[in-house]
């Protein structure tokens, strides 16, 4: 997920965000998953975001990666 610069700190994000998360977990017993996995852009603001919305990085991150890997449970 991305917003164009004008859109960001609006809430639209969160908002995007909080219905995905709303969905999978309303059918992951019909799915079969016990995670939400993002890779996201290795940058202090969005991985802020994700952990805001309940996410925590699943290892740490290289010097060179331009994402990080993160995971919220269900």
């Amino acid at each position: 997920m991305g917003l164009h610069d004008d859109y960001i700190g609006k809430g639209i994000g969160e908002f995007l965000l909080f219905n995905a998360i709303e969905m999978i977990e309303r059918t992951h017993t019909l799915i079969g998953g016990r995670y939400i996995l993002v890779d996201a852009y290795a940058c202090t603001p969005v991985i802020h975001f994700y952990e805001r919305n309940g996410f925590t990085p699943l290892a740490t991150q290289e010097e060179n990666e331009t994402s990080i890997k993160m995971i919220y449970k269900i």
